[in-house]
């Protein structure tokens, strides 16, 4: 519903991430392992009002943290998420909530196998915080119900959080999930492998 009202939700998301593992762009894929963990900062605008719902906008970030409890050999992985967020809107309205359970995913094919880390609005089978670290440039991968192209596999980006920049794999492709067609980026860190620093205007 709120797709059809406002046409350009901007998305910006940052994680956070503590893995011991080989660096994301060596030729070996990272495989998830038990006690990997990351911490994320998500911060999404709703603006651009037209017509009647005129002048609404509303704002809403969310802190959260995903811990891989049980790497299994058949690769499914068992982990348990973690949240809290605020919301607010123009029209003076403010709450806040939390979320947190167990679900579990497959480090194969990215799919979730039971459960999910219940993202508000996310509803593709494919796991948001996780791709394949081998896809070579102009390769495709699946990530946020869009289809991204990778466009450099050793990317120099500035990791906020951490007032540092990293080297990363920067994505892009375009999305629909909005009235208004837009352009999604993402790089994700091939030091700390997995942190994602994800835009969508």
């Amino acid at each position: 519903m709120r797709s059809r009202l406002i046409p350009l939700i901007v998305i910006v998301i940052v994680l956070s991430l503590s893995l011991a593992s080989t660096p994301s762009h060596a030729s070996a894929k990272y495989v998830p392992k038990a006690a990997d963990y990351f911490n994320y900062h998500q911060i999404i605008d709703v603006n651009n009002c037209q017509g009647n719902y005129c002048p609404y906008s509303d704002h809403t970030v969310t802190d959260g943290r995903e811990t891989m409890n049980t790497a299994y050999p058949n690769g499914t992985v068992a982990a348990h998420y973690n949240y809290s967020w605020s919301f607010s809107n123009s029209s003076g309205y403010h709450s806040t909530g939390s979320s947190k359970g167990n679900f579990t995913y497959s480090s194969s094919t990215f799919y979730y196998v039971k459960g999910t880390d219940n993202q508000t609005g996310y509803v593709n089978p494919t796991v948001w915080f996780y791709i394949d670290n081998t896809v070579p440039k102009s390769g495709t991968f699946e990530l946020l119900n869009t289809q991204m192209t990778v466009l450099d596999t050793n990317a120099s980006y500035q990791l906020a959080s951490q007032s540092r920049y990293v080297q990363s794999i920067h994505g892009q492709g375009s999305s629909t999930a909005t009235s208004t067609p837009h352009i999604l980026g993402m790089h994700i860190s091939t030091e700390q492998p997995g942190t994602l620093s994800d835009t969508a205007t």
